[in-house]
């Protein structure tokens, strides 16, 4: 899932879309064992 794909910007985005969807995956997993409990 790529938020954005802009070569000229690849470097910072890159990392700043990679933390975003490491903070989505972790948010995902934490909803879905909430949800798992109940």
């Amino acid at each position: 899932m790529e938020l954005f794909n802009f070569p000229e910007y690849n470097q910072p985005i890159g990392k700043i879309n990679n933390l975003i969807n490491d903070i989505i995956k972790v948010v995902i997993n934490i909803s879905t064992e909430k949800s798992a409990k109940f």
